[in-house]
């Protein structure tokens, strides 16, 4: 199993608390009482993977001190519960608007949770119609919004990105996914407070944004919970058919099933309706296991495991080649999704270069976290190998 700090083939102890105490909430089992775990470090993991209510509430009748960790969590349910109010009334003020927005992915995952509140959001994801862009955008900035690219804030707390496409990026897999969603505004439901995708688009647009965080720097536990639920919700009117032909034109189908796989083995569903279309040989569990807890939400568990993400997406996009410069010299579209003046001022491209490696430099000497250029490369190399098992390189 791929872990740069560890020996050995198996998930640590903490790692399967973790886990058990997740699959006790997703299921509403009660944890036995006098249940012992390791609380520090088992706190700590629910911390960069965002879940740290789930798992409060999971252990809170084991017998453990869990009051370091209360207040912690009543503020973030607490913020997470306004930030649901406040998203449900811009909404209804959008659709007023007849903007008819499209709500993807945080909200319309919560509802399949036991408590809606305990799944946290840093921010939500809106998609509208292209030729509506900047009425929306004219619309947001009039409520008080600031807006930076894609993404509004508001004194609130409120975050929103607003997207007109659900493909991102550059490269394969990006280009493929355009054509899978080009339709999306044809294809939607009503849930009881949002329009969404269909429902197979919808577990589509999970997986694929997951694919999309895994050939960078990784994912964590919470995009498998969101997964898992939807699907184990869904599953009489998701056509899987469908999916699985969808999945393998962006090679995330042995990805996907490597989901599953986690969520049957270690929280509890049944998923071998999917899985049983899969050998032994495309499945890593621990492996894959051990990749995602050690990357937390979206991969940012630590600076080396951010700074090993620029090796792996470019072995993605160059056919496997994990070469240092288009690391440290991106492209002129990658930069410029950085450094918005780049738009107007193509020029500064070499000046935005320096100051890249100055970073990097930085970092690595005088930086709190520093980063380590050989433990950056160590962690590259093995997810590189593991995409490659997944046959997405």
């Amino acid at each position: 199993m791929f872990r740069v700090d560890v020996t050995g083939d198996v998930l640590k102890e903490f790692e399967k608390q973790f886990l058990y105490l997740i699959k006790c909430y997703l299921k509403s089992e009660n944890v036995p009482a006098g249940y012992i775990f390791d609380t520090e470090k088992v706190f700590g993991l629910a911390a960069i993977h965002n879940v740290m209510p789930i798992v409060y509430k999971a252990a809170k009748n084991s017998g453990s001190d869990l009051q370091p960790y209360k207040r912690s969590v009543i503020s973030s349910v607490g913020i997470q519960s306004r930030k649901n109010i406040l998203l449900c009334s811009l909404y209804g003020e959008m659709v007023k608007n007849g903007f008819d927005p499209i709500i993807v992915k945080g909200p319309v995952c919560a509802a399949f949770y036991p408590d809606f509140d305990l799944r946290l959001s840093s921010d939500f994801d809106i998609v509208v119609r292209p030729e509506i862009k900047e009425d929306v955008h004219s619309f947001l900035l009039k409520k008080g919004y600031t807006c930076s690219g894609e993404s509004y804030n508001i004194a609130d707390g409120l975050h929103i990105e607003v997207h007109t496409t659900l493909a991102e990026g550059d490269g394969y897999i990006h280009k493929q996914a355009e054509k899978l969603f080009s339709d999306v505004f044809q294809n939607t439901v009503y849930t009881d407070i949002y329009k969404t995708l269909s429902y197979t688009d919808n577990l589509l647009y999970l997986i694929y944004h997951a694919l999309k965080h895994f050939t960078v720097s990784g994912f964590g536990i919470r995009q498998v919970m969101d997964i898992a639920l939807f699907a184990d919700a869904k599953k009489t009117e998701i056509n899987f058919n469908l999916l699985f032909k969808s999945l393998k034109m962006i090679k995330g189908d042995i990805f996907a099933a490597n989901i599953f796989n986690v969520a049957e083995k270690y929280l509890g569903f049944d998923f071998s309706g999917i899985l049983n279309s899969f050998s032994e040989e495309t499945l890593f569990l621990d492996e894959f296991a051990g990749d995602l807890l050690d990357a937390g939400v979206f991969g940012k568990s630590g600076e080396d495991r951010l700074h090993s993400g620029g090796v792996v997406k470019n072995a993605v996009e160059n056919t496997g080649k994990s070469k240092i410069l288009p690391v440290l010299f991106p492209s002129f579209s990658y930069m410029k999704s950085k450094h918005k003046i780049l738009k107007y001022i193509p020029v500064l491209l070499p000046f935005f270069w320096i100051m890249r490696i100055g970073g990097y430099i930085f970092r690595a000497v005088f930086g709190r976290n520093k980063v380590s250029p050989e433990k950056t490369l160590k962690i590259a190399g093995a997810r590189i190998e593991l995409l490659r098992k997944m046959e997405i390189i």
